[in-house]
């Protein structure tokens, strides 16, 4: 079946998914803006959007399990919304009294998923 989640970009309208591994989608947003350099750092939405693309596609072994859409992927488990210029992240998932389901600021988020020492950097060019 598939554990499918995706990560929406506000201001840049895009979606990524995965079709597999959707339960990595909170490690890969915080890998993400900890690369971008939040907290302190806002990052635009373009990108933040190619950081994020790159911490996803880089734990995927193969390019049919992720994608970058303009509409959101139907079937989706876990959703992540990403609004930079409100330093803002809203969690959605399908499971019923979730303790993710939320809107977190970028350091509530990191916080919750990033815990410093649990994380290391990942190298973007």
């Amino acid at each position: 079946m598939g554990n499918n989640s995706h990560i929406h970009i506000a201001g840049a309208d895009v979606y990524i998914y995965s079709h597999l591994e959707g339960d990595k989608v909170f490690e890969w947003v915080a890998k993400g803006l900890i690369n971008a350099g939040a907290p302190e750092n806002v990052p635009p939405a373009d990108y933040l959007t190619r950081i994020i693309f790159d911490v996803v596609s880089s734990n995927q072994e193969g390019t049919n399990e992720i994608g970058v859409n303009s509409t959101p992927y139907k079937g989706t488990y876990r959703s992540v919304k990403i609004d930079s210029s409100k330093r803002r992240i809203t969690v959605t998932t399908i499971y019923n009294n979730c303790d993710d389901d939320g809107t977190y600021s970028f350091t509530q988020f990191l916080d919750k998923y990033a815990p410093n020492e649990d994380i290391e950097k990942t190298e973007v060019e």
